[in-house]
């Protein structure tokens, strides 16, 4: 696996995993931040290089700083 599909794949699922404990669910949240239920799964499938503007929303859904998202400890 490359680099890029490599942080994708830990990207989605740091997005999941912390929706999960918002006990949110896709569609709800895709709705709340305003991007399509498509492209939100497929960040979450980790199949898309999302931009920094995308992080940043995703992040402000979840009342986060858009870096603690690219924390990976968590993540195996």
């Amino acid at each position: 696996m490359n680099a890029n599909m490599e942080i994708n794949k830990k990207l989605g699922k740091k997005v999941l995993n912390t929706r999960k404990q918002c006990n949110l669910t896709q569609e709800a949240f895709a709705n709340d931040i305003g991007m399509s239920l498509c492209y939100y799964r497929k960040i979450e499938q980790g199949k898309v290089n999302i931009s920094v503007y995308s992080l940043e929303r995703i992040a402000n859904g979840f009342g986060m700083e858009p870096h603690k998202l690219l924390e990976f400890d968590d993540i195996d």
